[in-house]
């Protein structure tokens, strides 16, 4: 794999102080992105969707989970994926890839770093998102000392001209069963 470089990578501005989102704001914040994602995926332009493929809007509360829990997937949506993860303090999620995906991750509660291949590490705290793009190896680390609750969102990664969804199978956020290995390792590679 290429190492990926991103052009015109925003700085973190640190000058004003962060204002955090309450948890009811970070959900609102979350479903809300989550919302927008979802005709991404196929299911509001439903010429571009498999015949068998079937969707219906729904509403879910957020499960008080204290380790992974997937929120969204087949058969429950065309192709997008979802998950609340939940890792513990010194804990990440182990390093994977995109593949030909682009994803959302929207901090809930906690603090932590998300590293990506190319742009090094940013921070991430509750009431923050971060967007990677399809091919990008990357890893969320919690290094704050508290449990750190993030939704991530994953969806076919196509331009908006191409028409066809592809479904298959998307990455998912799990806990790591190693350590954290370096940037090029592939220690938890998905």
């Amino acid at each position: 794999m290429r190492p990926l470089t991103h052009a015109g990578t925003r700085r973190i501005c640190r000058s004003r102080p962060r204002r955090r989102l309450s948890k009811p704001a970070a959900v609102r914040v979350a479903l809300a992105l989550a919302a927008m994602l979802w005709p991404i995926a196929g299911c509001a332009a439903p010429a571009t969707v498999d015949q068998g493929a079937q969707c219906a809007p729904f509403v879910r509360a957020l499960p008080r989970a204290e380790q992974y829990t997937r929120l969204l997937a087949p058969p429950d949506s065309v192709a997008m994926r979802s998950g609340l993860m939940v890792l513990p303090p010194g804990k990440d999620c182990g390093w994977h890839s995109t593949q030909n995906y682009e994803e959302l991750v929207i901090c809930l509660e906690g603090a932590g770093e998300i590293e990506t291949e190319g742009a090094g590490r940013r921070p991430l705290a509750a009431g923050h998102y971060a967007y990677n793009p399809p091919r990008t190896r990357h890893c969320v680390f919690n290094t704050g000392d508290q449990p750190l609750r993030y939704i991530y969102v994953v969806a076919p990664a196509r331009p908006a001209s191409s028409g066809a969804v592809r479904p298959g199978h998307a990455p998912e956020h799990r806990p790591a069963r190693q350590g954290p290995g370096p940037l090029g390792a592939r220690s938890g590679s998905r």
